[in-house]
């Protein structure tokens, strides 16, 4: 579900690939708490990065090459 949100993301913003944490919750129409334990443990698998602010209130998520892969490879790109 995050891989894919920031896969579609990326593919339609390829000049600026950072999605808003803010943006991705809504796009996900989950829980800020879910999201944020999906993005701990998706960059433990190096799939996704972040730069968020303390406290976690907002900052941006991009995917890294392995997530690109892993995202095409799911959405059949």
């Amino acid at each position: 579900m995050i891989l894919q949100s920031l896969h579609n993301y990326l593919q339609a913003h390829l000049g600026n690939p950072r999605m808003s944490l803010n943006e991705l919750i809504e796009s996900v129409r989950a829980d800020r708490s879910d999201v944020m334990r999906w993005l701990f443990g998706l960059q433990e698998k190096r799939w996704i990065d972040y730069d968020l602010t303390e406290g976690a209130e907002s900052g941006v998520v991009w995917l890294t090459q392995l997530g690109i892969r892993v995202a095409a490879d799911a959405s059949g790109d």
